[in-house]
């Protein structure tokens, strides 16, 4: 790896680039990430390793497993529930939530869903699902009973036009 990341600096010298080393991490997947590895070093300081980081929206671990990703991204969406539910108690009409939902809530919910979703577990689908399910819950004024029938395929969820991120991801 040191040859690789001195090649990386003369390449970059080569095409006057710099590399930013405080910006440049390291990541070591698989079997390796267990032995004690030295740091990569350049001329201009030392490679932070990291154990895991996020690139273009994506959290990604050494395991490769999608546990953090999906808990950010669920975070995310219950953030801006919040703020959907101070809409519905300003009175904001139902078709209006709905919008709201489809532009800022679901697109949170299905960011890069075509790299992972064949790999979700039943819980980490569970975990997006009961946000969907919060989110129509708050438009349509569904009772508590009513969330715990609802499946992602029910035709609520379609009279209420909400493609449940499970069944999206399946027709990507």
């Amino acid at each position: 790896m040191q040859a690789f990341i001195e090649d990386l600096m003369h390449w970059a010298n080569d095409n006057d680039m710099q590399v930013n080393i405080t910006k440049t991490k390291e990541m070591i997947l698989g079997s390796l990430a267990r032995s004690d590895l030295s740091l990569l070093s350049t001329r201009v300081g030392i490679v932070d390793r990291v154990s895991w980081f996020k690139l273009l929206g994506v959290c990604i671990e050494p395991t490769l497993s999608w546990s953090l990703h999906i808990d950010n991204m669920v975070k995310n969406a219950t953030q801006r529930l919040y703020f959907f539910k101070q809409l519905k108690r300003a009175g904001v009409k139902s078709n209006h939530l709905l919008h709201y939902c489809s532009t800022v809530i679901h697109p949170v919910l299905e960011y890069c869903v075509p790299v992972f979703h064949y790999t979700l577990t039943k819980a980490q689908i569970e975990q997006i699902v009961a946000v969907q399910k919060r989110a129509i819950h708050i438009v349509l004024n569904f009772s508590r009973a009513w969330k715990k029938e609802c499946s992602s395929s029910s035709s609520t969820w379609a009279n209420a036009m909400w493609v449940g991120v499970p069944k999206r991801a399946r027709e990507v």
